[in-house]
């Protein structure tokens, strides 16, 4: 994620052992009372993209669903379930922000473009980060409430993923792939929300590899998985270096010197799915 606040004297009681950091002056965050200010950063207010990582894949299974489903859905349906899922979304990804960096808060104090982290400058405890965490998944929770049964279903690994995702940087060159899997479960959570039998109907389960809307189905979900593997090397290579010292295993620093390679192979197994998809209707 990008570094939060500007580079300069840092204050020594916000920072006790790490220097340079100075409240941001500009932004979002500037409007925040002081005290707040760590947890704004801790939840990545400031910066959205990771909303539209985390939501687009469900805003695609709502499409996708709307598209297929017997049943024509109505309009303002489609819109309820996606906002309902963009809310979720903001707040689970602000608690996923805050649970991987306190468990990443040791390395992020090795990684140059992440030592102002609020958990790394020690401008917030691992219990308040716990805490903090906590409270920001309760509503992402209650946004379930709003969903048909089988999102809960479905919503049970994704968490689980999320949770292991930072540990997965410690014991596998390929954290990516652990992230990709997490997220694309969205498009899963939108088609769900959408058509309710996901899980119960025959094509979701031994039918998967006979009828040519689930070819699209697994297609659109690969996609998603390397969409996210692909802009999350990508993303890790401006700190492959301080990384590889660290001990932060990935992607990026396992195939340092060979990434465009590595970017076309993964790509390749969602064209050639895409292909089949097509040639079968």
């Amino acid at each position: 994620m990008p570094k939060e606040g500007h580079l300069n004297r840092g204050s020594p009681r916000e920072q006790p052992g790490l220097s340079g950091y100075s409240t941001p002056k500009s932004g979002v965050i500037a409007y925040f009372p002081p005290s707040w200010v760590p947890f704004a950063e801790l939840a990545r207010i400031d910066r959205p993209t990771g909303i539209y990582v985390f939501y687009l894949p469900h805003l695609f299974g709502t499409l996708y669903a709307s598209a297929v489903t017997n049943n024509s859905t109505r309009l303002s349906d489609l819109v309820y379930r996606n906002v309902t899922l963009l809310a979720g979304t903001v707040f689970m990804r602000a608690a996923a922000c805050a649970w991987n960096d306190n468990m990443d808060r040791e390395y992020d104090r090795q990684v140059w473009r992440c030592r102002l982290r609020p958990l790394a400058r020690q401008a917030v405890t691992p219990m308040q980060a716990h805490i903090f965490t906590f409270f920001l998944t309760i509503p992402a929770l209650a946004c379930l409430f709003s969903l048909p049964y089988t999102c809960w279903i479905i919503a049970v690994p994704s968490i689980l993923l999320l949770a292991l995702y930072p540990f997965a940087k410690r014991f596998t060159d390929f954290p990516q792939i652990v992230l990709g899997i997490q997220l694309a479960i969205g498009f899963f959570m939108g088609f769900a929300s959408i058509d309710h039998d996901l899980l119960r109907s025959p094509r979701s389960l031994d039918g998967l590899e006979n009828d040519r809307k689930d070819h699209a189905l697994l297609a659109f979900y690969l996609a998603n998985v390397c969409w996210t593997i692909v802009y999350d090397t990508v993303y890790a290579q401006q700190d492959v270096e301080d990384d590889a010292k660290a001990g932060v295993r990935s992607m990026a620093v396992r195939f340092r010197g060979s990434t465009r390679t590595l970017l076309c192979t993964t790509l390749a197994p969602v064209l050639r799915k895409g292909i089949v998809s097509v040639d079968r209707k």
